[in-house]
């Protein structure tokens, strides 16, 4: 985003003051003033940008954007998940002297994921 907002950079842009875009919106200079420093300050709402892009002949988009795929990062959640019961299995394993090799604790650690993905789906959210 603009430092200044969309709203602002884009009227000055076209050239016109905050005194025109109000009468386009019948509001005020000052209301005009209100909305960009709310959109600067991250509280304008959707409505309102909305309107002012529609009032400065823009498209409004409003989106999320995952920083990698959602099956990617249902994968990682799940792995993680699974690593969190291990952890706690290896330690309750541990303290009866029932300790396993790194080859079975990575098998039983592959189970516990596809059991996850498989069965548990909901759980996997709920690791710290």
């Amino acid at each position: 985003m603009p430092s200044q907002g969309w709203i602002k950079t884009i009227r000055m842009a076209l050239k016109m003051t905050s005194k025109q875009l109000g009468k386009r919106i019948q509001k005020t200079q000052q209301n005009v003033s209100i909305l960009e420093k709310n959109e600067v300050e991250g509280t304008i709402t959707l409505q309102s940008l909305e309107e002012m892009a529609r009032v400065l002949n823009c498209k409004f988009y409003y989106a999320f954007i995952p920083e990698d795929s959602l099956e990617e990062r249902f994968k990682k959640q799940i792995l993680k998940k699974a690593q969190e019961e291990m952890a706690y299995i290896s330690h309750s394993m541990r303290l009866e002297n029932q300790d396993t090799s790194r080859e079975e604790i990575e098998h039983q650690m592959k189970e516990i994921a596809r059991e996850l993905e498989q069965k548990n789906t909901q759980r996997i959210w709920d690791a710290k």
